[in-house]
């Protein structure tokens, strides 16, 4: 059979990132949005700086799930990349209009202002003064008119607007002006930087010019922070063109491993799910009457002791405390250590041997249907960096919790979750919290790993289930390495020995 970007790809071969597009514009046109939502999040998983791939997402949460979740993502679009013109139209469109801000309407007037929509009384009066001296701006900007631009700065500029589409477009002009000082352009890329922190332009236009300047370990370290913000690299494009100097800092191409449960409609659209010609199906003997299982006896009222009154109260209090937080998230299998804990246990060279196994547990659980999977290590900057997120102690537990807690709240915003948590390595690496010991005797103390499981100071209903893999009591990574692979076996369906890793390892 021809492959062509349509055709998914066989069991065992990665996805590559032009078919899944290709397959979610399929799947549009039969409506299928909630499979374009549940793998746009496997996929954002995964690789979460692809922006367009985080419109489809947001476009997809819009109609199958009918709440305001979209309205945050299409907002973390647009302050990410203001000039996403495709950004800025969803956004519109998902907010009602009661609730419309200024800056909405404003930013997509200055990207589009002929169009319909701004011929209506109600909405042409809520454009703010701004929006068209900043749509000049930018209407000579694309027709190559620097001059013609600035001219209608000053204006624009007068009228102090608090829009990052006006930051990135004055920025822009800036940089199409050969004659622009070079100082004059980082001070105002740090301005602007600090008032729009998530808007990328300003962090390409300071980054390149520390590296003009001579600061290139900072340069180069802010355009892989824009890099993974921007998979794709749009918005780099967008201001230095196609074959810009620093291109080869973005990947080539992208792809994963993930197994995606195609709905029969999208086959058949594909064409994948007919029978040859003269092909027939025989009918089964189907019985004519079942058995309701369903059908269950309604209860005796039976007296319920106190006892078990409470206990029922706190698992409702519970399954609705879970209820409310997961709300039709993605839930994330959350491989977690210390950097520093991991080194100073085992050594930086078998430390490293022990992230690669890691790294290949969370590959080994995205193949897993309905689950993706990243790891953490809470003390790294460039692990932390991946989630906007700054590193913590390594030896402070409750540093750790909130580090956790922080990477869910992050993971939120993407429509995913903290959907379980696999602690690596023993308390010297990532150590125990220290509870009050509920029992009365000699210990004051109990070493737990249940804060671990939540956000807030309750660690005795936990919102994720927690595991940890302690290793050996000495340095030798043996039994840890060997527990990581059974874990990325079983999870890649290899597991043939049915014993626990325990009784293997005490052979």
């Amino acid at each position: 059979m021809k492959k062509t970007p349509q055709t998914p790809p066989r069991q065992g071969q990665p996805w590559q990132r032009d078919q899944l597009i290709e397959i979610f514009g399929v799947a549009a046109a039969v409506n299928e949005y909630n499979f374009i939502r549940k793998t746009t999040l496997a996929w954002l998983a995964i690789y979460p700086g692809d922006l367009p791939v985080q419109l489809i997402h947001a476009q997809a949460t819009a109609i199958a799930t009918k709440n305001n979740q979209a309205v945050a993502l299409l907002d973390s679009i647009c302050q990410t990349d203001p000039d996403y013109s495709e950004a800025q139209q969803a956004r519109f469109e998902v907010n009602s209009p009661e609730e419309m801000k200024e800056e909405i309407i404003g930013e997509l007037f200055a990207l589009a202002p002929n169009q319909r929509l701004f011929r209506d009384p109600e909405i042409k009066k809520r454009i703010p003064d701004w929006a068209r001296p900043l749509a000049k701006v930018r209407a000579s900007i694309e027709k190559g008119d620097p001059k013609s631009a600035a001219n209608n700065l000053p204006e624009l500029l007068g009228l102090n607007p608090k829009s990052a589409l006006a930051a990135v477009t004055h920025l822009e002009l800036l940089v199409m002006d050969p004659e622009t000082p070079d100082l004059a352009l980082r001070q105002l890329a740090e301005h602007y930087q600090s008032k729009f922190p998530n808007a990328l332009i300003p962090l390409l236009v300071l980054a390149d010019s520390l590296i003009k300047g001579g600061q290139s370990d900072q340069g180069v370290g802010l355009i892989h922070k824009a890099a993974s913000l921007d998979l794709t690299g749009q918005v780099a494009r967008r201001i230095w063109g196609e074959n810009h100097a620093y291109q080869n800092l973005w990947p080539d191409s992208l792809s994963t491993y993930m197994e995606i449960p195609i709905p029969a409609a999208v086959n058949g659209a594909l064409g994948r799910n007919q029978l040859p010609s003269g092909s027939t199906v025989e009918k089964g003997n189907v019985p004519n009457e079942f058995h309701n299982f369903s059908e269950t006896r309604e209860s005796k009222g039976f007296p319920t002791p106190e006892t078990l009154i409470n206990i029922d109260d706190d698992l409702e209090f519970a399954t609705q405390k879970k209820a409310k937080r997961a709300g039709g998230k993605f839930p994330m299998y959350v491989v977690f250590s210390t950097l520093k804990g991991l080194e100073k246990k085992y050594g930086p060279e078998t430390s490293a041997i022990i992230i690669a196994e890691m790294r290949k547990t969370t590959h080994a659980v995205r193949l897993k249907p309905g689950w993706g999977a990243i790891m953490l290590l809470a003390d790294d900057p460039s692990s932390m960096a991946n989630f906007g997120l700054k590193p913590t102690l390594s030896d402070d537990p409750w540093a750790l919790k909130l580090a956790l807690a922080d990477t869910d709240r992050v993971l939120n915003e993407k429509g995913l979750m903290i959907g379980a948590l696999l602690i690596v390595g023993g308390p010297d690496v990532v150590p125990y919290h220290k509870l009050p010991n509920p029992v009365a005797d000699i210990d004051a103390e109990v070493p737990s790993d249940n804060p671990y499981g939540t956000m807030d100071e309750n660690y005795f209903i936990p919102e994720w289930p927690v595991g940890r893999l302690p290793g050996g009591a000495d340095n030798d990574p043996g039994l840890l390495l060997d527990m990581l692979r059974h874990i990325s076996e079983h999870h890649m369906g290899k597991i043939q020995d049915l014993r626990s890793v325990w009784e293997r390892f005490l052979e």
